[in-house]
């Protein structure tokens, strides 16, 4: 009966000691990442090496992300003095926010006025760390095709 009731007790701990991991199994598990969604499709770029940002001499700055074989690429560069709060893809007389999406040598820009939104969320110089959240529509420059990027979050490391 001892042993009965051990075997009951150790199968009631197994089943329901263990924590549901509610974790969406797209979400970035690494410290730097970009994620994104392209036409409703996952993308996501994950490492120190895969997400990075650099300090442009004029104020701006360049976000890269990419994959390891270099086939797939998002860069967004702001041409304006970096800071927290929210940008609009466009060309303005005072600078400019512009978006790039490459796959498979497809290039698609952010080239029209308007085509999406950038919030700089937080940036620490002295800890080299960057992060916001975008979503464009971008055009292809060989073509007239496009795509939608929508929930686009990244954490960046910087490089200067």
């Amino acid at each position: 009966m001892k042993l009965q009731l051990l075997s009951i007790s150790i199968l009631f701990l197994l089943l329901f000691s263990c924590k549901k991991d509610d974790t969406p199994s797209s979400a970035p598990t690494k410290e730097y990442f970009l994620f994104a969604k392209v036409d409703g499709a996952s993308v996501q770029f994950e490492g120190d090496f895969f997400c990075l940002y650099t300090l442009l001499p004029f104020g701006g700055v360049s976000i890269t992300a990419t994959n390891a074989q270099a086939t797939e690429m998002f860069t967004i560069t702001i041409s304006e003095n970096l800071a927290v709060g929210n940008f609009s893809f466009e060309t303005t007389t005072t600078g400019a926010v512009l978006g790039q999406y490459v796959k498979d040598n497809q290039n698609f820009t952010t080239m029209e006025t308007n085509t999406g939104t950038l919030t700089i969320t937080a940036f620490d110089a002295d800890k080299k760390v960057l992060s916001g959240k975008f979503n464009f529509v971008a055009k292809d420059l060989n073509s007239s095709q496009t795509v939608v990027v929508t929930e686009g979050e990244f954490v960046c490391r910087g490089v200067n």
